[in-house]
């Protein structure tokens, strides 16, 4: 088909100062066929009130809304809900491109591909921190070798936003209920459950940094997810492509860095944690030759290894600017 009908999933949940922006980047799309199916997960802030005027302006919106259960449910809601043939993922504090859709599409379409990617900007203070695509050009993907990328985020990363994906895909996949971090449990699926994928590097999803996010809100328990989801994740992908095993154990290794470098700022760690942390640097210390000899380990891990071999205070130091400066 030419002009399909394509299902746009927005969650939110008390994210009111930025629906404004969301919703008008969705509204103006330059592919017009669109359901924008929009998932109000019990907020509190008035942003069903940002919904429904959103609802109110456009014929294409539909409104649900539902007790507080989360993003995961708040997405599967909207999968269960929608009726396009393709289903695509905004996050209500981002916001997109104006011809996001139809950029993703033409890849998708002109490669006859299940799924298609494209790149972002990562934004933070009004100013454009990082632009994923750059260096990067057109590829169209078997499942393995976009996986390979996947893990190491060449081009693009295990987040559901910023893809366009045949609806057939997610007949017997959904989000994880409960988990943060709940793409990692997902994403891989979707592609492995594809025939073909086709990446582009223009950066049609903007990505918005912001001080209350939940990669910015500090360590919790939760944020053990992180490492749980990407074993996970990373054992079966083993499973399929066993070829993958140096890919596979870098992404295993960043996974515990992500947490590890909140735990170091944290004075007050329960037992609990604190034998959780033990557990992460035993994996780190163990892992330490094969990351710094392997061609396989991307940059950013063999730096955070190295910092960590000197120790919690320099490894926190480093750490910091290391993010300030390079990030």
């Amino acid at each position: 088909m030419d002009n399909p009908l394509v299902s746009i999933i927005i969650p939110v949940f008390n994210t009111k100062r930025y629906l404004k922006k969301c919703f008008e980047s969705v509204k103006t799309q330059t592919y017009k066929n669109l359901e924008i199916v929009i998932i109000d997960d019990g907020s509190t802030d008035e942003s069903n009130i940002e919904c429904q005027k959103f609802k109110n302006q456009d014929k294409r919106v539909k409104l649900i809304k539902q007790p507080n259960q989360g993003l995961s449910a708040a997405r599967n809601t909207g999968l269960n809900a929608c009726t396009g043939d393709y289903v695509t993922f905004v996050d209500s504090d981002d916001a997109i491109e104006k011809n996001y859709v139809e950029y993703l599409f033409g890849l998708l379409k002109n490669n006859n591909s299940d799924m298609s990617i494209c790149a972002h900007k990562e934004i933070k203070n009004g100013k454009i921190v990082r632009d994923f695509g750059k260096g990067y050009s057109e590829k169209t993907y078997l499942a393995e070798e976009c996986l390979k990328d996947m893990l190491n985020e060449q081009g693009f990363m295990v987040s559901a936003w910023g893809k366009l994906y045949s609806k057939e895909l997610f007949k017997n996949i959904r989000f994880p209920v409960g988990k943060l971090h709940e793409d990692i449990g997902t994403t891989y699926k979707l592609i492995m459950g594809s025939k073909k994928i086709s990446y582009g590097p223009a950066s049609k999803y903007l990505y918005y940094q912001h001080s209350n996010s939940i990669v910015n809100s500090g360590f919790n328990a939760q944020k053990l997810d992180i490492i749980s989801q990407t074993d996970e994740m990373c054992q079966e992908i083993l499973n399929s492509y066993p070829k993958l095993v140096d890919t596979v154990i870098a992404r295993r290794v960043h996974a515990r860095f992500s947490v590890f470098r909140l735990m170091v700022d944290e004075k007050d760690l329960s037992p609990k944690i604190k034998k959780e942390k033990e557990k992460i640097k035993t994996y780190l210390k163990n892992h330490k030759n094969y990351v710094l000899s392997s061609s396989n380990t991307p940059k950013r891990t063999k730096i955070a290894m190295r910092m960590f071999s000197f120790g919690e205070p320099v490894f926190k130091l480093s750490w910091k600017i290391y993010s300030k400066f390079f990030k």
